[in-house]
């Protein structure tokens, strides 16, 4: 019985470090795959151990591997009924091309395809080694290594919703990470005590599983950061590179007549059909949440505390039918004029309908939740279609709207031009949201509307650079289109202090054909309950066309700030004044305050490094002041082999004395044969003969290891090898 335990704990252990991507997979299959790779590395190494090939595993791991991703993709068949050889082909590629496809998805992933090699290979391959370490190694911890790295890389590959690793849900990170290693430390110290479970010293062990639980979780939480903060790969890496594709608001002279006939203008030509739309929903193409310097882009990570604002794969729980929700999807069919990589999509996105025939296929995709936006990895156009469900949003800006304070800091940075604008605006408003208003409505009444395409008009340029926008804000004619006005009235609101990002979109008429010339830009503010309002396109955009004997602007001016007045005698009891630029938010900013009591933790971590040198000191004395003479004697000589022992020097725990000397060294023998004689000597030894042998041993001890490696030497007190029977 004892020859199956170690391959059917390492395989369960496995399972065990597999399910932490419990809530990073959809669905039960990826276990299934991963408990079968998990048997079956185990049971190819056990086959190979009890047959004395051992040495073999390394090839019939790797053919159980290929088997195995083979019953998981499936067999390919060619036009002649044979099986082909890309489904072999697929199966090794697969094995790095998995890991990528796994992080660069949003949870939970789709359990189907190459994803699903994954929990395979990691399966196959941890079970497997920690087999070999433990049939084939005297180190009891050895196999525990394999399996900590399996842990490990499946935490930082799931996601931060993977709190437990048990489907439950119903311990955290820290306990169930706790649970885990009291399980992989047990099975050490079964190891350890001859294989058996009674045969443990679990009188010296117990007290060190319980302290060292004890203290897992709660300094895993004071130094590694909590279940939000802990590495999450998909969150660092893997997210698509959004800001470098082109968006519509950089075309958007394309969807304004132009001079001549130009191929890519789209001013009355149609982008894409609508249907089950009702008139007047407002599609929005992109979401542009980040300034440059050069331009509105859609960047990844600008959600703050959140993980999912990042483009990546559609997760499982996007991928639904109508029969599923119930409702009926809006089709969109683009034409070549589209000629994007951006999806057209509506409020809020609740799925994608995968009935759907010859739509836009799903790895073609990626998709940011908290925006609600998606792009494609190539070009979108000519008979592209999909289908999907959404949620209408209220995006109405209140009449008593009050300013979320999360504002973009590279945005903020990059729109310094555009101060003078917002120290204007905020020197005469009593709130934040007013001086937006306020610097709107100049905007409105200075401005004049020109795509700049004909005649004179040229001069007036596209584009949302620094100096276009320099120029259009603070030159001597306000004069451009939605690009212009849109671009610097979201970056004065910005510079007020309030949200604000650019949104290209158009909407639905009532027969469903968007054009060119339906789309628009406008700007969206966040209030303080974190939802986005749109700023009504009316209140900074003026439609008035720019006549050639305008008169050029006036700069905008900056009143001057009061004179201070004389400071008042302080009262018996002052009291504060509100400020009334500083208005209260209701943001959830979540504020990492130290607690008073969390620097004890720390005073933990000596404690627990040097439990094992403090035990071994008073095993030292207590041997020293045995009642018996005799056994001060005994325990002389058994630390001089323990000290060996957790040198690394290999002992026999089993043999006589002088059989020990041998291994020892010169100077070993006498001091064997001193013992023996104290021990089984006709009369007992004196006291002070005890002290004098204890001095030699000491002396002895001391010189042990003299040849080597100084870090061997430094970690011989740490070493539990004296402490196994």
């Amino acid at each position: 019985m004892s020859r199956w335990r170690d391959p059917v704990v390492s395989a369960a252990l496995t399972v065990a470090a597999l399910a932490g991507w419990w809530t990073t997979f959809d669905g039960v299959i990826w276990l299934v795959v991963g408990v079968a790779g998990a048997a079956l590395g185990a049971g190819v190494v056990l086959l190979h151990h009890r047959t004395g090939t051992l040495i073999w595993a390394v090839v019939s791991v790797p053919l159980g591997y290929l088997l195995l991703g083979v019953a998981v993709l499936g067999v390919e068949f060619g036009g002649n009924g044979a099986p082909r050889v890309d489904t072999l082909t697929n199966v090794i590629s697969g094995a790095w091309e998995c890991w990528p496809l796994l992080v660069g998805t949003h949870p939970p992933v789709e359990a189907t395809g190459l994803v699903l090699l994954a929990p395979a290979l990691a399966g196959v391959v941890t079970a497997a080694v920690a087999t070999v370490l433990a049939l084939a190694s005297t180190r009891p911890v050895w196999p525990v290594a394999p399996l900590l790295v399996l842990l490990t890389g499946v935490l930082v590959t799931g996601s931060h919703g993977a709190d437990t690793l048990a489907p439950s849900g119903t311990l955290s990170i820290g306990l169930s990470g706790a649970a885990y290693g009291l399980a992989c430390v047990v099975w050490a110290v079964v190891r350890a005590g001859g294989g058996t479970f009674a045969g443990a010293r679990w009188a010296f062990a117990a007290p060190i599983l319980v302290v060292c639980t004890l203290l897992a979780v709660p300094l895993g939480t004071s130094l590694l950061g909590d279940q939000r903060q802990r590495l999450v790969l998909r969150e660092e890496t893997a997210a698509y590179g959004v800001a470098v594709v082109g968006t519509p608001l950089d075309a958007f002279r394309r969807f304004r007549k132009q001079p001549g006939d130009l191929p890519d203008n789209a001013w009355r030509k149609q982008l894409l059909r609508a249907t089950e739309a009702p008139a007047g929903t407002v599609l929005r193409f992109t979401v542009l949440n980040r300034y440059d310097g050069l331009h509105w882009v859609a960047a990844n990570d600008v959600e703050p505390g959140s993980h999912e604002d990042r483009f990546q794969l559609f997760s499982a729980d996007y991928l639904t039918t109508d029969e599923a929700t119930g409702t009926t999807p809006v089709r969109i069919g683009l034409t070549g004029a589209w000629s994007s990589q951006w999806v057209p999509l509506a409020g809020r996105l609740v799925g994608l309908n995968v009935d759907f025939p010859g739509s836009v296929p799903v790895s073609d995709l990626r998709v940011n939740p908290v925006t609600s936006t998606a792009v494609a990895i190539r070009t979108l156009g000519g008979d592209d279609e999909y289908e999907f469900f959404y949620e209408t949003l209220d995006t109405t800006l209140p009449d008593d709207a009050r300013p979320s304070k999360l504002v973009d800091g590279p945005t903020y940075d990059a729109a310094e031009f555009a101060d003078t604008w917002a120290r204007a605006a905020r020197a005469g408003a009593s709130s934040r949201m007013e001086a937006v208003l306020d610097a709107a409505a100049l905007m409105k009444k200075r401005g004049r509307y020109s795509d700049g395409a004909f005649g004179w008009e040229v001069r007036f340029a596209r584009g949302q650079s620094r100096d276009r926008l320099d120029d259009f804000l603070n030159g001597p004619y306000l004069v451009g289109n939605d690009e212009q006005y849109a671009a610097a009235m979201a970056l004065v609101a910005t510079r007020i202090g309030v949200p604000a990002r650019v949104v290209v979109g158009a909407r639905v008429p009532p027969d469903g054909i968007v054009k060119g010339n339906d789309v628009m830009a406008w700007v969206e503010l966040r209030i303080a309950d974190g939802t986005w309002r749109e700023l009504p396109r009316a209140a900074y955009m003026s439609f008035r066309a720019p006549q050639q004997d305008d008169p050029p602007n006036e700069p905008v001016v900056v009143p001057p700030e009061p004179e201070p007045t004389p400071e008042p005698q302080p009262s018996p009891q002052p009291t504060q004044q509100p400020d009334p630029q500083d208005e209260p938010d209701d943001d959830q900013e979540q504020v990492a305050a130290s607690r008073s009591w969390r620097w004890l933790l720390w005073l933990l971590v000596p404690a627990a490094v040097g439990a094992l040198p403090a035990y071994k000191l008073v095993r030292r004395a207590r041997r020293r002041r045995a009642a018996r003479v005799s056994l001060r004697y005994a325990g002389a000589w058994q630390e001089l082999v323990d000290t060996a022992r957790d040198l690394g020097l290999a002992v026999p725990t089993r043999r006589s004395r002088p059989a020990q000397a041998v291994v020892l060294g010169e100077g070993s023998l006498d001091l064997a044969r001193a013992a023996d004689d104290a021990v089984f000597g006709p009369s007992p030894p004196g006291v002070e003969s005890a002290d004098s042998y204890w001095r030699a041993v000491l002396e002895r001890r001391a010189h042990l290891g003299a040849g080597l490696p100084r870090w061997r030497r430094w970690l011989a007190p740490f070493s539990l090898a004296s402490l196994r029977s």
